[in-house]
Formats: C-alpha cells, structure tokens, sequence
C-alpha cells in the first residue's frame, strides 16, 4: 500500500465534507461561512487551491455539471484513494 502524507487541517475537513456529498468550491465556501467550521477560512484563496492540491494528489475528482446552464459548476467528489486517506487520518 501506497504511504500519503499527513493532510492539513484545512485538507482534512474538504475531504470530511466532500465524504458527505459531492461539492462545489463555492459549497465549501458556504459551509465555512455559516456553520461552526467558521473558523477555516472561506477565502478563495485557502479553498480553491487546497481543491486543487487535493485533486492534483488524486484526492479527489472534479467534474463541471451543468455546462449547457448559464451558471456550471465544477464538482468534486471523493475517489478511493482520498476515501482511504480520510480514513487513515481518522484512525
């Protein structure tokens, strides 16, 4: 099995969320402003990179939905290997 590196705080509580249901970045950033995670930052500039580290590391997988809408968004959902690292951190 194939060592990861220890997840940030930040990256932890993505994955924790995104475990939960498939999310857009702006969902992340909804989450962050009106519940008690209030504390993580719901700037762009913490989320939106953090999604893209995670998903550069195969974490996690975006999708745009709704690209025939004025208003697509790109979604991301959990693979196995960010599944099985939320597990590790967990335990």
């Amino acid at each position: 099995m194939k060592e990861h590196k220890s997840e940030s705080v930040l990256s932890l509580a993505i994955l924790g969320l995104i475990s939960q249901r498939p999310r857009s970045g702006y969902d992340l950033r909804k989450t962050f402003a009106t519940t008690p995670m209030g504390h993580f930052s719901s700037s762009p500039g913490a989320i939106y990179p953090a999604l893209k580290r995670l998903e550069g590391r195969g974490l996690v997988a975006g999708k745009t939905e709704g690209s025939d809408t004025l208003k697509p968004k790109h979604v991301f959902r959990l693979t196995e290997a960010g599944s099985q690292a939320l597990r590790g951190e967990l335990s």
